[in-house]
């Protein structure tokens, strides 16, 4: 069993949206690659500024719910083989459904990235406003 680790586009997306958290890994400047580095932090001047960090999907999770109080869920479907949707929550009201999506045929893992850039796109959607 291993980590899953966030793609290079949501990775890209995460630095533009200040993801600043320690990673063992980065992409290099076109995506072609992960670098392991030993927990640098995408400000952290050691990195080459055009690095990405590359967090595992659990930490972006962990990531959503302590900084925004976002709840990123993703469940089997009883109607589509073999498919996973994600459910975007906040965590101080489950009622309060945010975005959810059911597509056929998307693994678990292709399922929270879908998650991720959902709720990173919202992020950016509501910036200033409350």
């Amino acid at each position: 069993m291993e980590e899953d680790y966030v793609s290079f586009k949501t990775a890209k997306l995460l630095k533009k949206r200040g993801f600043d958290e320690p990673c063992r890994y980065f992409y290099d400047d076109d995506g072609r690659g992960i670098i392991y580095a030993v927990k640098f932090k995408n400000s952290d001047r050691i990195m080459p500024e055009n690095y990405c960090a590359c967090p595992t999907q659990f930490i972006l999770v962990k990531w959503f719910r302590e900084k925004f109080n976002i709840i990123i869920s993703v469940y089997k479907t009883r109607t589509m083989n073999n498919s996973y949707n994600y459910v975007i929550l906040n965590n101080d009201d489950w009622d309060n459904l945010i975005k959810q999506n059911c597509r056929q045929g998307r693994s678990y893992s292709q399922a929270m990235e879908d998650g991720f850039n959902v709720a990173l796109k919202l992020l950016k959607d509501n910036k200033g406003k409350s």
